[in-house]
């Protein structure tokens, strides 16, 4: 939605969606003018890079964007001049505190950053959890002005101006159904007591420095495993009518922009694998050598599971001489129903 905001917001004029799955949307042009977007822009003001930002609530059920118009630096410039700009963030934080993120292309974003309604699981009809607050995030907060300017857009569907506004959520997704989520798992490492299906497993003694417990922040040496979250997806632990898990994991890491640290998600045993992902940390929003937050988000389907089989969860430190640091790393597992 954020990657050519002008031409989603094209498609959405013209076509309207006529069937979904968890594969695809598809849309059909429409045979009359239907339903079509006003605008309304706010007032810009000035932002600084790297702080959180409200978001109006005021305008439920329409569109909101965020028009944002940002500078690089001198330094910036230099560096787009001879290579490629640094990675610019959106940080979106929900009302229900789990954060979320994008990168995008600061000349796109002057068209609009969509903000809500926030949408991950376009293919099913549940309404979703708002945007809250944002925040603005350079790699390098060197390479780009200290401060940027932004104007929220209200965008409503509707026949005519006179016309009672659609639900974006519903005319657009056919969102019209409540949540139905049961959490399964929560916790933060060398804190969280575990009972019953699941565990936390500590790294081995020679694998770490700095190890203080108690949800202290340790190093991981060259070619060392974190600790791992262990949860057995049994039957007895999944609702009725299941159709997939929403893995969310979070966490702080120091370490270098070209760090070959994975973050794994993956089931099985000693006999056989059922699935391993894996996702550079340097993927899941990194600063060179500060504590950065990362914040990572996987949806599985009930075909995907093997109920006899445990799920891990835990971060692999690949680089050859580096010592990378963990801290406060936690998952949260949660069952979802159509």
């Amino acid at each position: 939605l954020n990657d050519g905001p002008e031409t989603m917001m094209a498609i959405f004029t013209h076509y309207i969606l006529k069937l979904k799955n968890r594969n695809y949307l598809l849309f059909e042009k429409k045979s009359g003018p239907g339903d079509l977007p006003f605008r309304k822009i706010l007032p810009p003001f000035k932002f600084k890079l790297n702080t959180w930002i409200d978001v109006p609530d005021t305008y439920t059920g329409s569109i909101l964007r965020a028009k944002l118009q940002i500078e690089k630096s001198n330094l910036g410039r230099l560096k787009s001049f001879f290579y490629k700009g640094e990675a610019l963030f959106i940080v979106y934080e929900l009302d229900d505190k789990k954060i979320y993120y994008h990168k995008f292309v600061a000349k796109t974003a002057s068209g609009g950053l969509w903000l809500n309604p926030f949408v991950l699981n376009p293919e099913n009809n549940r309404t979703e959890h708002k945007v809250k607050r944002i925040k603005i995030i350079c790699q390098d907060d060197r390479m780009m002005m200290p401060e940027g300017t932004i104007a929220y857009e209200a965008i409503t569907f509707r026949h005519s101006e006179k016309r009672p506004p659609t639900r974006a959520e519903d005319y657009l997704f056919w969102k019209t159904l409540n949540p139905v989520k049961k959490t399964l798992f929560s916790g933060v490492n060398l804190t969280h007591k575990l009972t019953g299906a699941d565990h936390w497993y500590n790294s081995n003694a020679s694998d770490v420095v700095n190890d203080k417990k108690g949800g202290s922040d340790y190093g991981l040496k060259p070619g060392a495993f974190s600790g791992s979250y262990f949860f057995y997806p049994g039957h007895e632990n999944m609702p009725a009518g299941l159709t997939y898990l929403e893995i969310y994991i979070t966490g702080s890491v120091k370490a270098s922009k070209s760090s070959e640290a994975l973050l794994i998600v993956s089931q099985g045993d000693d006999n056989a694998n059922t699935f391993w992902c894996a996702k550079k940390i340097t993927d899941c929003f990194i600063e060179q050598d500060r504590w950065s937050k990362i914040s990572f988000y996987k949806k599985i389907g009930i075909k995907n599971l093997n109920p006899t089989q445990p799920l891990h969860f835990y971060i692999w430190n690949q680089d050859p001489t580096s010592t990378i640091y963990v801290d406060n790393f936690s998952v949260t597992l949660e069952a979802c129903c159509n």
